[in-house]
């Protein structure tokens, strides 16, 4: 029946319909929401009624009752009707999607590539599901073969993911992202523009954790499937087993796409360990480095060389032997410095059989090269052995100049020394002539030392940066500096009650101990790595010094002095004697040996173990002494900082014109490996009087930072003022770097899924079934409230109203 719509228009309106509309809805239904059961209706109704009926049969003629009554019943009726509360209800359903959901890992081990000449069949299935050349397929990374995969012939293996499911892509890596939701096949294409634009380069994989909160997310009630894109290889703690259980629980299969190769690339990678920022033309220095190796299968040989980057040219080459049951291993080299000036140099090892992934071959590094020799001046006090061969030594080598002091010589002895002196210094012009002095077994106190000149002696080392060494004797060291101005130049504390000698001689020899600083920072790792790198046998071991017959008891070091070296004894109890100790006093550096025996090292070795730890003394004790000479020194509280540390940054200008430029900032430049600038820094002043800067910053990645000052201080040649920082990355993600298929296949056995290589990922997500839920999402608009039921309510109760007043009935 076709009502005309402004007829309709007016039903709707009086019945308060807002979405439901007449002769277009369909089907509908008329439903109460609070239904009163008959039993009780229709006696309440009755009695209703009845009531009326009795309260109208007094009044009138029953011809003027009856038209009120039935009016008065009405509305009782009307009452009932609103009390059940009628409603007008269009009958729908809804489809509710199930989905499917792409995980794909862009962790670091993502950015792999792999190796498959030794599995040309599966190089084949990549190469088809990707549409690249076969050989092509180990040029590509894990992570861009994947996404080849999905993108190649219309982007099939997508379609067929949301050929019965709605697709969710999340990412991962340490944390969970979820990137877009596509519900047509049609809008496959924006998974892979997604997809291209992401990197594999998160710092971790936490795979438990990402399947976890996927399946705790929704339950499991709409996911049709989870298809895992992922190595397998999970670098954070953790159990697979929630996940498992609540895949099992909620039926939910996981699909694992099988990337990458579980067998292990060949790799060997090469970071520093430890380079001298300044060393002297001429003079050898070591290179400390490590070495780490992966996917080798029998041992190897390989060269590490150190190469000038300016000219190409190899300062030093070392063959290095590869153990494939050796992780990482350390290796020395010596080099010898062929230039002058600022020097970069690059660290590199060639690449093994098989190798790929160059890129961690090689490093930089910044050195200076001081072309002027080292001037020590050594004061003993009489000819003993230790006295008698570090002379020679120090006449021998080329990059020292020397003036030599015996005490104990006649007036007619000829001085000794490659700048002969008679007397010690009496004016600082003349002190300033040298980098260190040492001091034998000498009184302080006698006429050759006057009180002014110890105290030139102590501003020679705090103020001037020069450097001050002590060699224990039986006759005066160091118990006659006590009290002294020099004592407090001494990194120990003396003994008040250790006159030289013991109560009785010493008839068994005595074993001082190399300190773990002693080996990793101090003199004796550089003297051991020069030996591994020259090949000298018949060395000290890395933990004992030769073993010796005397040894001057202290109280210990000082605070802020390094233990390079110390002996057990009975004697010494439980606190164990320092031997060896090295210090800082003011501006210099300060050293202290307890023994006058290392004169012994030259048994069964030569004279090679001696000379070389006593050049690496001076050396130590000169580098701040020579450093003073420059305008500025930049430096870094040490050279490797594994990622994420702060990196302290020091400037000690010595130039006025360049402290009253600066004012009280110090901007520095902050390059990368490629020279580009990555950061700027300031450093700040911290103190008035004192021309030094700090400030720090902490590197965004790993890697080699070299840091300049800004040239808006020092002009065009700012960029020879540098030094390097080793940034190490603590990697998990390519400690190991084989894909895990053994535990992708153990994840899809345990949740009803299934492993699939790259080609077969449209068969095989083809056939996820579809879980979609039809869910009934009924239209209610209410009528008891309606304006036609108010209207009809006023209405009925105004006529009976105007019947009973117009019939006398009120």
């Amino acid at each position: 029946m076709n009502v005309p719509p402004s007829i309709q228009r007016l039903v709707e309106w009086l019945l308060d319909l807002d979405h439901i509309r007449l002769g277009r809805d369909a089907p509908l239904l008329l439903q109460w929401q609070m239904p009163l059961p008959v039993w009780f209706l229709a006696p309440m109704v009755a009695l209703l009624a009845v009531i009326v009926v009795i309260a109208y049969r007094g009044d009138g003629s029953a011809r003027s009752r009856w038209l009120p009554a039935g009016i008065r019943i009405g509305l009782l009726l009307l009452v009932a009707v609103m009390i059940c509360q009628p409603v007008l209800v269009l009958q729908r359903e809804r489809i509710e999607p199930s989905r499917v959901v792409l995980l794909v890992d862009t962790s670091r081990s993502m950015a792999e590539r792999d190796d498959y000449a030794d599995d040309p069949p599966r190089a084949a299935r990549i190469a088809a599901a990707t549409g690249l050349n076969p050989v092509a397929v180990a040029d590509r990374s894990r992570f861009e073969l994947l996404t080849a995969a999905l993108r190649h012939d219309g982007a099939a293996p997508l379609a067929a993911m949301l050929s019965r499911n709605e697709l969710e892509l999340y990412t991962f890596g340490r944390d969970l992202r979820r990137e877009l939701s596509v519900t047509d096949a049609a809008d496959r294409e924006q998974v892979t523009s997604l997809l291209e634009r992401l990197s594999a380069d998160d710092a971790a994989t936490n795979l438990h954790s990402a399947l976890a909160s996927i399946l705790k997310q929704t339950g499991g009630e709409r996911t049709a499937a989870v298809v895992l894109a992922s190595d397998g290889r999970c670098t954070e703690p953790g159990s697979m087993g929630d996940a498992v259980g609540l895949a099992r629980a909620q039926q939910v299969p996981i699909y694992p796409v099988l990337i990458g190769s579980p067998v292990p690339p060949r790799n060997v990678a090469v970071e520093p360990d430890a380079v001298q920022d300044r060393v002297h033309l001429r003079d050898s220095f070591i290179v400390r480095v490590r070495v780490t190796t992966s996917g080798l299968e029998a041992d190897q040989r390989t060269a590490l060389r150190v190469v000038d980057t300016a000219d190409g040219a190899v300062w030093a080459e070392r063959q290095v032997d590869l153990d494939p049951d050796a992780a990482e291993m350390e290796v020395s080299v010596r080099v010898k410095a062929a230039r002058a000036g600022a020097v970069d140099l690059r660290v590199e090892i060639e690449p093994v059989n098989g190798e790929h992934d160059t890129t961690d071959n090689a490093f930089g590094a910044a050195i200076q090269v001081i072309d002027k020799p080292i001037r020590v001046l050594y004061v003993d006090g009489y000819p003993r052995f230790e006295f008698r061969y570090l002379k020679n030594t120090l006449l021998r080598e080329p990059t020292i100049r020397s003036s030599i002091i015996l005490l104990s010589a006649d007036r007619d002895f000829a001085p000794e020394g490659t700048d002969p002196i008679v007397r010690f210094p009496t004016t600082a012009d003349e002190l300033a002539e040298y980098d260190v002095v040492l001091f034998g077994d000498v009184d302080p106190t006698g006429d050759w030392l006057s009180p002014g000149q110890q105290e030139l002696l102590v501003e020679f080392v705090s103020h001037q940066g020069g450097g001050f060494g002590l060699i224990a004797g039986t006759r005066h060291a160091p118990i006659a500096f006590r009290g002294t101005p020099l004592e407090k130049l001494i990194p120990v504390r003396i003994d008040p009650d250790f006159l030289g000698r013991y109560d009785r001689p010493l008839d068994e020899s005595l074993q001082p101990n190399i300190t773990p600083d002693g080996r990793t920072g101090g003199l004796f790792h550089g003297i051991i790595a020069d030996a591994d790198a020259n090949g000298i046998p018949d060395g000290p071991p890395n933990h004992a010094m030769p073993a010796v017959y005397w040894v001057a008891r202290t109280l210990g070091a000082r605070p802020g002095a390094t233990v390079l070296a110390e002996l057990t004894t009975a004697a010494a109890g439980e606190a164990a004697w320092p031997v060896m100790v090295l210090g800082r006093y003011g501006a210099g550096s300060v050293f202290f040996s307890a023994v006058d025996e290392t004169w012994r090292w030259r048994r069964g070795g030569g004279e090679w173990w001696f000379d070389s730890f006593w050049l690496h003394v001076c050396r130590t004790l000169a580098r701040p002494a020579v450093e003073g000479a420059d305008r500025v020194t930049l430096r870094t509280d040490r050279q490797r900082y594994a990622f994420g540390e702060p990196v302290l940054v020091i400037a000690e200008i010595r130039d006025p014109a360049l402290v009253t430029l600066s004012g009280h900032e110090w901007p520095i430049v902050i390059r990368d490996a490629a020279d580009r600038p990555v950061e700027r820094i300031t450093l700040t002043r911290i103190g008035e009087s004192v021309p030094r800067f700090e400030g720090s910053f902490t590197p965004r990645r790993a890697g080699t930072y070299a840091l300049t000052p800004d040239e808006s201080v020092v002009g065009s040649g700012g960029r020879d003022i540098k030094t390097v920082v080793y940034v190490s990355d603590a990697d998990l993600e390519r400690r190991r770097t084989q894909a895990d298929h053994d535990g992708l296949a153990r994840l899809a056995a345990e949740t009803g899924g299934r492993t699939m290589e790259l080609d077969e990922i449209a068969d095989v997500t083809g056939g996820i079934l579809d879980r979609s839920r039809r869910i009934p999402d009924d239209f209610v608009e209410p009528l008891w409230d309606s304006r036609l039921v108010l209207t009809v309510f006023i209405l009925m109760i105004g006529c009976e109203w105007v019947l009973r007043k117009s019939r006398g009935l009120l």
